[in-house]
């Protein structure tokens, strides 16, 4: 059974020279020069069972004809064979399927020269000493995380005249996938744009002395109002763990949800407040100088509750990394039980305590200072694919076109497009896999359809069907489009989630109520048979499909060369269903004789 993971190696050979990764032993290449393009689509709700796999058992390939693609036509009349992949995750977990595509283990020679780097900048770090200036937040960082710009962050004014940022996704375009997250905190799915506050209600922090900075930790809780999340309490402490502000704040809205599950916040406990935002702003100014540091836990989000702009911010959700990589971020918790050795947060259904949370952050922050610059961070064994593609020899350019705005990029493909529907996604990768070694692209209409977007009902199987006669029509539109010589993979990711998923949140709250609750008061019930069902869940959830092909030139005269797949020897050749030796390809369909078998 193929992986994720072999897919991207696969891509990757494809696209490198001869001095790039070694061939794939599953599958080879002849004549791979002239492959000038890849595209790869990733399509939620493909499943198995439409293309004659009906076991999670199976591993081989399946031979696919024109009348045994019930989905339709396109996959039966352009690919050869539906191959088994299995997606990335756990026995009881399934993990992302683009992160796992886009991250490329470091090679021998990459590991060697990394660790000489750590050590370096281990060394320096110990003999220089950290001070908190030196884990400030740069420009690029706090516009990538959407912290409000203010005017004495040194080169703001350039960022905020340049206007070559893609078109930004509406809130009703986000999809929240029903697979569960490997973090708490996972950063969002949103290019970075400059963040202005706007309107009379925004401050901005000013000059009060001109002495060394002090730092400060913040940390506010908010409820859900008419209009939005409004601020209802603020704590600041000093580097001390002094409180010097503890405020309960009236929103100016009438609150709909008090979200006390994690504000800690009660009708009760605003009752009598007064205190407005603006008079919280009053304190907050004369106390906190521009030249100070502020400090905090994904501070963006209390910031902008705040309606406060700061030039100088520390942020533990960024100079502690979390383990499965950049982009997710770790929960406070999560850092306080590791790093600092005590609990936090285990009130449960009472909420938050901003107090606790501002401290937890000092602590972070000294013992950062403490132990140097890399304490808390990853060493980092892999490189995403599209740096990896664009920083080659020769470099390659890659596009992607997704829902929303990608932020998984990062600085490296040359084209990103934020878009809205999936015709929209089919036509801008026809557009780009001309003009671009490598394009991705995402189309979620099949999933939605499947029930397996977050809060997303399934449609009928009618309906479903109908969807995939509409994949049917826009894929036949995007292969016959794409150029001459372009190798086309398509995954489906995963199988069907949601039944792991239902069981995962079972199984979270029940660890939840084990950790707050005394015995005797758990409601959740958690048992070994529900292991056993998650378990099976989980393994039909990563049993996904995959399909090869190669767009190839009109060669019935034999004038022209051309790449051709081949299958090799990770899947038993002896163990091959019927038909799948000595046929040819046909419109770039894999070709599958032994004696091409490395």
């Amino acid at each position: 059974m193929l992986t994720t993971q072999d897919l991207r190696d696969l891509e990757l050979y494809i696209l490198s020279d001869a001095s790039g990764p070694p061939a794939p032993k599953w599958i080879s290449i002849r004549n791979k020069s002239f492959i000038s393009h890849v595209v790869t689509l990733l399509i939620p709700g493909l499943e198995g069972p439409k293309f004659g796999i009906t076991s999670t058992k199976d591993i081989q390939p399946i031979k696919l004809t024109p009348g045994s693609d019930k989905s339709g036509t396109f996959f039966g009349n352009y690919f050869s064979h539906v191959w088994p992949t299995k997606a990335p995750g756990t026995g009881d977990k399934l993990f992302s399927v683009v992160n796992t595509f886009m991250e490329v283990p470091f090679t021998k020679a990459e590991k060697k020269k990394q660790m000489n780097s750590d050590m370096e900048a281990s060394y320096n770090s110990r003999k220089s000493g950290l001070r908190p200036e030196d884990l400030l937040l740069s420009l690029d960082r706090m516009v990538e995380e959407g912290y409000p710009m203010h005017p004495d962050i040194p080169g703001v004014s350039g960022v905020m005249n340049d206007k070559t940022v893609v078109r930004a996704a509406q809130p009703e375009d986000e999809i929240q996938s029903k697979q569960p997250d490997e973090s708490p905190i996972k950063r969002p799915g949103t290019k970075p744009v400059p963040f202005i506050g706007e309107g009379n209600d925004w401050v901005e922090t000013k000059q009060l002395h001109t002495g060394s900075p002090k730092v400060y930790a913040i940390d506010c809780e908010m409820c859900e109002t008419r209009l939005g999340k409004e601020l209802t309490r603020v704590t600041v402490l000093d580097n001390k763990g002094k409180i010097i502000i503890d405020q309960l704040v009236k929103p100016y809205e009438p609150i709909v949800d008090y979200l006390t599950r994690y504000s800690g916040i009660t009708e009760e406990l605003l009752a009598d407040v007064t205190t407005r935002l603006s008079d919280v702003q009053d304190k907050l100014l004369s106390l906190i100088s521009s030249t100070d540091i502020i400090l905090g836990h994904s501070l963006e989000s209390d910031l902008i509750a705040l309606k406060m702009s700061h030039p100088k911010i520390i942020d533990t959700a960024i100079i502690f990394q979390h383990p499965k990589g950049t982009l997710w971020k770790p929960a406070l918790r999560w850092l306080t039980s590791k790093y600092l050795d005590r609990e936090i947060q285990t009130q449960g259904d009472q909420g938050h305590d901003s107090v606790e949370d501002a401290q937890a952050c000092i602590d972070l922050l000294n013992v950062k200072l403490k132990n140097g610059r890399d304490f808390g961070l990853n060493k980092v064994r892999s490189v995403n694919l599209i740096k990896k593609l664009a920083t080659g020899a020769p470099p390659k350019t890659t596009a992607i076109a997704d829902y929303g705005v990608p932020h998984w990029h990062e600085e490296y493909a040359k084209t990103v497009v934020s878009c809205f529907s999936d015709d929209e996604i089919i036509a801008n990768v026809a557009k780009f896999s001309h003009s671009h070694d490598f394009v991705w692209g995402r189309l979620r209409d099949l999933e939605k359809a499947k029930g397996w977007i977050s809060d997303q009902e399934r449609s009928t199987d009618e309906e479903i069907q109908a969807k995939y006669v509409e994949l049917n029509d826009r894929l036949l539109k995007l292969y016959q489009q794409l150029p001459h010589n372009t190798a086309l993979i398509i995954m489906g990711g995963s199988g069907d989630p949601r039944e792991m998923v239902r069981l995962r949140k079972l199984k979270d709250q029940y660890q939840h109520e084990y950790k707050t609750k005394k015995w005797d008061q758990i409601e959740c019930e958690w048992t070994s048979s529900q292991v056993m069902e998650l378990s099976k869940a989980t393994e039909r959830a990563r049993s996904g499909i995959s399909f090869l092909t190669i767009k190839t030139a009109d060669n019935e005269h034999g004038l022209i060369e051309r790449p051709i797949l081949t299958i090799g020897t990770k899947v038993s050749s002896s163990s091959f269903p019927s038909g799948v030796n000595d046929h040819e390809t046909n419109g770039g369909r894999l070709k599958k004789s032994r004696s091409e078998i490395p």
